[in-house]
């Protein structure tokens, strides 16, 4: 509690007037972050169908993944919670949000990809979701600001966009024919 009232320029006993103890700020932490990531899904919800249906796979990824990702760069106290998620610090995560942005993967490839079979679909959007959560656990906070940053918004949206181009290769679908009517 003395490192967190000196890190935030405050007195031991104006932090302990709010908060009883560490666990009761990274609760409170957590809880701010998962609000801000529920204002985030909201945002990337409201894109119309025709734009998942027709954008590039980089330009689904930038959409679907890159407000998340860089949330994660302007708030590296966020990397740090969600690597610790399975310690005995507070959850980092809200069931409904990942369902919510589950679903929103989903809405997307099914979109894209409604010649994949249901099963496939669900494969393929749970994979998009789980691999970038996978990538934010592991990411290393000894890692330097920048070089951090360049994982976070240039290697995991490329990775991520490879990976939509191949399942999209595989069943056929190219957007840029899909808009202009080649095939």
């Amino acid at each position: 509690m003395h490192g967190l009232a000196h890190a935030a320029q405050t007195s031991i006993g104006s932090l302990y007037h709010f908060f009883p103890d560490k666990r009761s700020v990274l609760e409170a932490l957590g809880k701010r972050h998962l609000d801000a990531l529920r204002v985030t899904a909201e945002q990337v919800e409201a894109q119309p169908d025709t734009f998942w249906a027709s954008c590039t796979h980089e330009q689904l990824i930038d959409q679907l993944l890159r407000p998340y990702l860089e949330y994660s760069v302007r708030h590296p106290d966020f990397l740090h919670l969600i690597r610790r998620s399975g310690s005995s610090l507070p959850p980092t995560s809200d069931q409904q949000l990942e369902e919510k942005v589950h679903a929103m993967f989903l809405r997307a490839l099914t979109l894209r990809l409604p010649m994949a079979s249901t099963e496939e679909q669900y494969a393929y959007a749970a994979t998009l979701f789980s691999l970038p959560i996978g990538m934010l656990t592991q990411q290393s906070l000894e890692y330097d600001a920048a070089l951090r940053q360049r994982i976070l918004t240039r290697e995991i949206p490329r990775a991520l966009a490879a990976y939509i181009g191949a399942i999209e290769a595989a069943h056929g679908f190219a957007p840029d024919k899909q808009r202009t009517g080649r095939r």
